[in-house]
C-alpha cells in the first residue's frame, strides 16, 4: 500500500468522520474545565503545561478509539443507510483504521503509564467499557432499538474517560472533591448537546435510516428536549461557576451563550430551511465549548 495514498485516504476520512479541527477544540475545552475544578486555586497554567498537552493527545486518541469502533458495529446499518460515508465509499477499510487504532492506543497506553499507575488503571476501565458498547453491550439488536437509553449508555464513555483524565492531572483523584461529581455531570450533559445537536434535522435532510432525534421523537419534542438539556447544562455552569469565582461577567458571558443556543433552537422549530438546522448544530458546538472555556477562565481571572 502507498504510504502517501493511505496518508490522502485517511485525511478524507478524518475530514468527514473524525474532524480533527474541531475536535481539538472541544477536547482542549474539557481538558482545561477539569483543570479548572480539580487543580489548586488559581495556579499558573505553565505549572501544568505538559498534563495538559498528554491529557488533549489522550483525548483525541480515546475518541478515535471510540469511532472505530462505532464503524465496526454500524458498519451494516450505515451501508444500507449512509451510502455516502468514507468507508461504504472505498476511500478505506475497516482493517486500516483497525490497525491505525491499535498503533495510537500503544500511545495512549505510554501516555498513561508515563503519567501515574491511576491513570493506567482508569485508562483500561474505559477501554473495557467501550469494547463493550463496541459489542451493542452484548444485546444487539434489542439495546438498539431503545434508542434513547442506548445512546445514553454510549455516551457514558464519555463519563469513565473522564476519570482518566483527571488522573492524568493529579497523581489521586480526590473522590470526596463535592464539585468533582458535578463536573462529571456537566461534562456528560454538555457532551449531549453536541450529540442531540447533530441529530435535529429537517424533513428534507432525514435518512432512511431514523437514526436522529428528530426522526424519532418528531421535531417539536426533540427540540424541546435538546432545550431541556441545554437548561440543564446551564444551571450545573452557574452552580460551578458559584463555587469557583466570583466574577460575575463569566456568567453574564455564559448567559448570553444559553440565549444564542435557545434562539437558534426556537428558529430551528420554526424553520423547515437547512440553514436552520446548521445554524442549530453550529451555535450547539460553540455553546458546548463556551461553558467549558468559561469554566477554564476561572483558573486565571
Amino acid at each position: 500500500m502507498n504510504n502517501s495514498n493511505f496518508l490522502s485516504r485517511i485525511y478524507t476520512y478524518q475530514k468527514e468522520r473524525f474532524p480533527l479541527t474541531l475536535l481539538v477544540w472541544t477536547t482542549l475545552a474539557v481538558v482545561l474545565s477539569s483543570l479548572a475544578v480539580i487543580a489548586k486555586s488559581h495556579p499558573p497554567l505553565s505549572n501544568y503545561w505538559l498534563e495538559i498537552v498528554l491529557a488533549l493527545t489522550a483525548g483525541l486518541i480515546f475518541m478515535f478509539n471510540v469511532r472505530v469502533l462505532d464503524e465496526r458495529k454500524d458498519l451494516i446499518f450505515d451501508t444500507l443507510h449512509h451510502k455516502d460515508r468514507p468507508i461504504q465509499r472505498g476511500i478505506i477499510s475497516l482493517n486500516e483504521l483497525f490497525i491505525l487504532n491499535i498503533l495510537l492506543l500503544f500511545i495512549l497506553f505510554g501516555i498513561s503509564a508515563f503519567s501515574s499507575f491511576y491513570a493506567f488503571f482508569y485508562l483500561l476501565i474505559a477501554l473495557v467499557y467501550s469494547m463493550i458498547a463496541g459489542l451493542d453491550f452484548f444485546l444487539g439488536e434489542k439495546i438498539r432499538k431503545m434508542f434513547f437509553l442506548y445512546n445514553f449508555l454510549c455516551l457514558i464513555q464519555l463519563f469513565f474517560f473522564q476519570i482518566h483524565l483527571y488522573a492524568l492531572m493529579t497523581p489521586k483523584i480526590n473522590f470526596l472533591h463535592p464539585l468533582l461529581y458535578v463536573h462529571f455531570i456537566f461534562v456528560v450533559t454538555n457532551a449531549g448537546i453536541i450529540e442531540i445537536g447533530r441529530k435535529l434535522k429537517v424533513k428534507s435532510s432525514e435518512g432512511s435510516g431514523n437514526d436522529t432525534y428528530s426522526s424519532r421523537m418528531g421535531k417539536n419534542k426533540s427540540a424541546a428536549f435538546f432545550i431541556s438539556v441545554i437548561l440543564i447544562t446551564f444551571a450545573i455552569f452557574s452552580y460551578l461557576w458559584f463555587n469557583l469565582s466570583e466574577n460575575n461577567w463569566l456568567l453574564i458571558s455564559g448567559g448570553i451563550f444559553f440565549i444564542i443556543a435557545i434562539s437558534s433552537t426556537l428558529h430551528y422549530l420554526r424553520s423547515e430551511s437547512i440553514n436552520a438546522q446548521k445554524i442549530v448544530e453550529i451555535t450547539g458546538i460553540i455553546y458546548y465549548l463556551a461553558l467549558h472555556l468559561l469554566i477554564a477562565l476561572t483558573l486565571i481571572i
